[in-house]
């Protein structure tokens, strides 16, 4: 484990910390950089925590972090083994092992974001949901659908990642949350950070960790920012594509997808 910074404190608390589970894909830069541009937040500690990966895309790494912003501290965590049965670790998650719980706990602040390594937030993400979160256990912002070839925004998600008892996950799981979405007070929920490690049962795809956070939190006191901050890429090979087509206007489906 490293952490890179020019912050000379690191013990006080970060205004907020961002959870990047990884295998270090090129799109990474971009999520990254766009932790690097957040506004009106004094201190960010961003931790990565890496499940696979080359010498050669660990050496990228360490060259793009030499650019690091004067506020932020980035920790990386490479055990160098997976956690994560798809890669012959142990835990259950596919997406990740046991990195989002790990970094859950390690990260040196109360308020817990997380972000995937295929997406991107804009500049006021982390201050618009410190801005609501308050004295509740979480809070949430929305997102938008993003074209996964040309990055092009298609509009903004209000079918699935749209809060507790709204969405097309209303009636099956009381709605949903996005865990890009997210903002969590860890000291109020740190009893369900080990849920990351988990999936739904039947879920083949074994990428349901967030559902099950979600489940945990949907009836607990929240904040909501009611804008969409986070840039969300919807990927053809994901099991909900074809419903998000069916979901999108024709016109929409038309410019974007041509079907």
């Amino acid at each position: 484990m490293q952490t890179i910074s020019k912050l000379s404190d690191l013990q006080t608390a970060f205004d907020a910390a961002v959870i990047i589970p990884t295998i270090l894909r090129p799109d990474l830069y971009r999520s990254i950089n766009s932790v690097f541009t957040q506004e009106k937040v004094n201190r960010i500690q961003i931790l990565i925590g890496v499940d696979q990966t080359t010498p050669e895309d660990f050496e990228k790494l360490n060259h793009f972090l030499n650019d690091i912003p004067d506020h932020v501290a980035v920790t990386i965590l490479h055990p160098g083994y997976s956690t994560s049965e798809r890669h012959g670790g142990i835990h259950l998650a596919y997406d990740g092992g046991s990195l989002r719980t790990v970094l859950s706990f390690l990260a040196n602040s109360s308020y817990l974001t997380y972000l995937d390594d295929d997406n991107w937030w804009e500049a006021d993400h982390i201050h618009a949901l410190k801005s609501v979160i308050g004295h509740h256990p979480w809070a949430f912002t929305h997102r938008n659908y993003i074209h996964h070839e040309s990055h092009a925004p298609i509009c903004r998600d209000t079918y699935e990642s749209v809060g507790p008892g709204k969405g097309t996950y209303a009636k099956g799981f009381g709605g949903f949350v996005d865990a890009n979405c997210l903002m969590l007070n860890k000291l109020k929920t740190d009893a369900i950070l080990g849920l990351w490690s988990y999936y739904i049962d039947g879920d083949i795809n074994r990428k349901s960790g967030d559902r099950l956070i979600f489940d945990r939190l949907k009836d607990k006191d929240h904040g909501n920012t009611d804008i969409a901050t986070v840039n969300y890429v919807i990927q053809p090979n994901d099991s909900m594509h074809i419903h998000r087509l069916n979901y999108l206007t024709d016109e929409l489906r038309e410019k974007h997808y041509r079907t």
